[in-house]
């Protein structure tokens, strides 16, 4: 059995100013609390900013068509853009605060660098990158004291030196 439908004047006053009225008519089934009535009725404001977001970002207001196939289908492809593109930006915040919840990214040398790339690791600790080539590096063996820029300036190779001479006394 259909329900019984009615017909309500919903009057709605602004709380900043009083005297400040809407009036809606309002047709729902007999049965409807007037809590679903007001609830409803307040959603009118998020559906006309909605549309005016349409309108701005992908064109609802622009159509040209002669029958209401023509208008039914442009209407419906917008809001299909509106729809992905509300998704989109909020994939794109989402994304943006979970890198801001990462920890720092730590600098390193663009040699461990290169050999992170092809699976190798750096064995060597190099003092001008703060004592480590980054996450890629092994730690180094070897005591900071016995680094050494060497003669090209290369982080971690020890400098040159010569053998001992053996002096032979006869």
């Amino acid at each position: 059995m259909e329900p019984e439908w009615r017909r309500w004047l919903l009057v709605r006053r602004r709380v900043s100013d009083p005297t400040d009225l809407t009036a809606y008519v309002v047709f729902a089934p007999q049965e409807t609390t007037l809590e679903a009535i007001v609830r409803v009725a307040g959603t009118r404001w998020t559906i006309a900013q909605l549309f005016a977001a349409a309108k701005g970002e992908v064109g609802l207001d622009h159509y040209e068509v002669r029958s209401w196939t023509g208008w039914y289908r442009h209407m419906t492809l917008a809001m299909w853009a509106l729809a992905l593109l509300t998704v989109l930006r909020a994939g794109a915040i989402a994304v943006d605060a979970f890198k801001k919840r990462l920890p720092p990214v730590q600098k390193y040398h663009h040699l461990a660098a290169f050999k992170a790339r092809r699976g190798l690791a750096s064995r060597c600790a190099c003092q001008r990158f703060g004592g480590g080539c980054g996450a890629w590096s092994w730690p180094c063996s070897r005591p900071p004291s016995t680094w050494s820029p060497g003669p090209a300036g290369a982080g971690g190779i020890s400098s040159w030196r010569p053998p001992p001479t053996i002096t032979v006394v006869g």
